[in-house]
């Protein structure tokens, strides 16, 4: 990353490295976004849920 910082220093000037930094945290937090989401989204599906369930049923426990 320090190498990134360096070249967005160079290209943009002193508005490069905060460019270089939010653009990296933007890509952090998509990827944290599309994981939070697909989780949800598996966590509803029934054969995802039967082998995380305990009981092995497949329906959510109530409570």
């Amino acid at each position: 990353m320090p190498r990134a910082v360096a070249r967005g220093f160079d290209r943009f000037g002193p508005f490069g490295s905060p460019f270089v930094l939010l653009s990296r945290l933007t890509g952090l937090f998509a990827v944290v976004t599309v994981t939070v989401a697909l989780g949800q989204v598996l966590s509803w599906e029934r054969a995802v849920m039967r082998r995380l369930s305990r009981t092995g049923s497949g329906r959510r426990p109530s409570g």
